[in-house]
């Protein structure tokens, strides 16, 4: 079966459950093959055999950790003639949005299966628990518990604002980090709340963290959400809302090729919302080097 499809289908995501007959339609489609995975060691197995028997794309269906797992095999393997593909079947799904996907599976299916490939940059990380790739995100800091902190109706009212809303809810709860970031060339010593290094541009679904980033401009966005009094963090939260956020003085955003980052003490780091590591990492670009489906208006 030369030139197929893989879909490596997730049935843990969340958007599994919803999909209905969607699962049945992928594999009733030609020149598709389905292969349901529970753990990166078997959706890797089942990309590296894919791959070595003609498949041309690979299908990630699931949420930004299933993009993750897919993207760290098809790094693995270097073939440039296989490409990736998101179909958004998670909580967040925040690299398909800034893909530009359909959030509605049924939706995203024509896209995934028929559409033109783009480049990706790939992002990866080196640091104590070995090496990783970025797919969409990398934050440290209070992420985690800015986000337990968000409720269905903060999110409904605030939409894409609601991150710095959960800022300033916890403003008393919060722990500072004091950290050495080398951004290129440049060194910063920061007291800061919480840090991302973003491909994409949202975070925590669809909350707004990096808008100006692009996938395939070999660089990372840095945005650091600096200490603060909670009146500041109420400006912050304002600016959000209204103005550009990035202007901020509470707020460092650097685009950059080259990031190392070490804390004075242990600080919680995740990639696409795994936690992974709580002490130093670097960061470093490898310019367009993935395949992958998006809409043109997200590329250079």
């Amino acid at each position: 079966m030369s030139g197929f499809t893989l879909v490596i289908w997730n049935p843990s995501a969340s958007g599994c459950k919803k999909t209905g007959s969607l699962r049945d339609e992928l594999i009733s489609k030609d020149g598709v093959r389905l292969v349901e995975s529970n753990s990166p060691a078997s959706a890797k197995s089942a990309i590296r055999d894919g791959v070595a028997c003609g498949c041309r794309r690979v299908v990630a269906a699931g949420g930004d950790g299933t993009v993750n797992v897919v993207l760290e095999a098809l790094a693995s393997l270097d073939n440039p003639n296989v490409s990736l593909a998101v179909l958004p079947l998670g909580t967040g799904n925040d690299l398909a949005r800034t893909l530009g996907m359909p959030l509605e599976p049924e939706q995203a299916v024509e896209a995934v299966l028929g559409g033109e490939a783009s480049r990706l940059d790939l992002v990866h990380m080196e640091c104590e628990t070995g090496r990783h790739v970025i797919a969409n995100m990398c934050t440290g800091g209070n992420t985690g518990r800015y986000l337990e902190a968000l409720t269905a109706e903060t999110k409904e009212k605030w939409g894409p604002y609601s991150y710095l809303r959960g800022v300033v809810d916890m403003i008393g709860n919060l722990e500072t980090f004091e950290a050495r970031l080398k951004l290129d060339d440049e060194l910063q010593d920061l007291s800061i709340f919480n840090l991302f290094i973003a491909n994409g541009r949202t975070s925590g679904g669809g909350l707004s963290v990096a808008p100006s980033s692009r996938i395939d401009d070999g660089l990372v966005d840095v945005v650091a959400i600096l200490d603060g009094s909670p009146t500041d963090m109420m400006a912050l939260a304002r600016d959000y809302v209204f103005h550009d956020f990035l202007e901020h003085p509470l707020v460092l955003h650097r685009q950059v090729r080259h990031v190392s980052v070490k804390a004075r003490q242990p600080m919680p780091v995740t990639i696409d919302g795994d936690v992974v590591t709580e002490g130093p990492f670097e960061v470093r670009v490898e310019a367009r080097r993935i395949p992958i489906v998006c809409d043109a208006s997200m590329t250079g």
